[in-house]
């Protein structure tokens, strides 16, 4: 069965712009016009739903920037928007990132009053020197304000964002952060290796980072601090309570559809092969191509928003579409999938007919071969311990 599909808004303004932070986000320096960015946002997700009608919303994910800079009645109607113009599931999974010290500490009630059940919470660490190292704009005390609000709100699910692989970091260091992080009572844990990414501050100025063995310690050690704590680990930097994996991102990384809206968001749909529908999609640009068997009637489409919030209050209808071919699809999909930690069954792998070309085949059989991939005997697959610690290998067999 394949998952509901979800809905991504990029909520695109922050405090301020962190040092290693390579995201679409802008800091504030007047008030950003968050009223008239919310009627865009709405706006846009109208006309979407109209292009693509997609089936009810089963997650909804609020990101950033840093949403909660954004006022409860702002969130509230954009889901009021989406169930009018789509649907949301009774049981569909609302997420907004914060950052503590971007709120004021209370409006986490407003938020679950507005259909919020999910909060992501930017803390990265919970040792003052490294908050300052990483230029975050929230103390430590700050981060056990917001968790302790979160919790008299009455909010269902708390995720914790941490970071290991910080200047100057220890291991212990990185597993206090771990055991301080479980000692709040979160049901979800994002633990992420800090890398430098290019165009960012610290990609010119870069700090002193612990080297290659020490940062595979950290995560080594964390990992079995987080499974002692009843954190089951089921991606790469993603650990849950049971039943409280993340369903928003499990579906990006089951390669299920969804609408991006907002300023530089990103979109995946699945569309009948229908000129009328292209011919309505805004500011097009297709290179498809067409399936190998020619009996293919579904695209995998991508759609992309424009990016400069300016430009996207300016025309906010305005959509970049590309449409994916054969070999595309195959390596979008492995490189999301891979990140699970679960192996996947061949009956899975029945709505993606272009896994079973004589191409796609040669590729698992490479991967076979090298001792990263295992066939199983009902035809899905599963990674081999080998093929977990280097995933970045396993991925690159699959680039078209």
């Amino acid at each position: 069965m394949e998952p509901a599909p979800g809905l991504y808004v990029h909520l695109p303004w922050c405090v301020k712009k962190c040092p290693y932070c390579d995201f679409n986000s802008h800091a504030v320096r007047d008030t950003p016009p968050y009223a008239d960015y919310v009627a865009a946002v709405c706006a846009d997700l109208e006309h979407q739903a109209g292009l693509y009608a997609p089936q009810p919303f089963g997650s909804i994910f609020f990101g950033g920037g840093t949403p909660s800079l954004f006022q409860p009645e702002h969130i509230e109607r954009i889901l009021l928007t989406a169930q009018q113009s789509v649907g949301v599931l009774g049981d569909a999974e609302i997420t907004l990132e914060a950052n503590p010290g971007a709120i004021e500490h209370g409006s986490f009630k407003g938020y679950q009053a507005a259909g919020v059940t999910r909060i992501s919470l930017g803390i990265q660490s919970f040792e003052q020197a490294k908050l300052t190292a990483l230029g975050r704009v929230h103390s430590v005390s700050d981060a056990y304000l917001a968790v302790e609000a979160i919790h008299q709100a009455n909010i269902a699910e708390l995720n914790i964002d941490l970071m290991y692989g910080l200047p100057q970091q220890s291991v212990a260091e990185s597993l206090s952060d771990i055991n301080t992080a479980v000692s709040l009572g979160p049901t979800h844990i994002s633990h992420y290796q800090l890398t430098i990414e290019p165009n960012t501050l610290f990609a010119v100025r870069t700090p002193t980072l612990p080297d290659g063995e020490t940062c595979f310690d950290m995560q080594v050690d964390c990992q079995s601090a987080l499974s002692e704590s009843g954190f089951n680990q089921y991606e790469v930097s993603a650990y849950a309570k049971p039943g409280f994996e993340g369903n928003h991102n499990l579906n990006y990384w089951k390669y299920g559809d969804y609408l991006g809206v907002g300023a530089g968001a990103h979109g995946k749909v699945t569309v009948q092969d229908d000129a009328a529908k292209l011919a309505t999609a805004g500011k097009t640009v297709d290179k498809t191509v067409e399936p190998s068997t020619g009996q293919a009637t579904k695209r995998t489409r991508r759609t992309q928003k424009p990016k400069h919030p300016a430009q996207y209050l300016q025309d906010p209808l305005a959509l970049v579409t590309t449409d994916s071919s054969e070999q595309e699809c195959v390596f979008e999909f492995m490189l999301n999938r891979l990140r699970l930690n679960t192996g996947v069954t061949g009956a899975e792998l029945a709505p993606f007919p272009w896994l079973k070309s004589r191409e796609s085949q040669a590729r698992f059989a490479a991967a076979v071969e090298r001792g990263l991939l295992k066939i199983n005997s009902d035809g899905g697959w599963s990674k081999t311990a080998l093929g977990s610690r280097f995933l970045n290998d396993l991925q690159e067999v699959f680039l078209p």
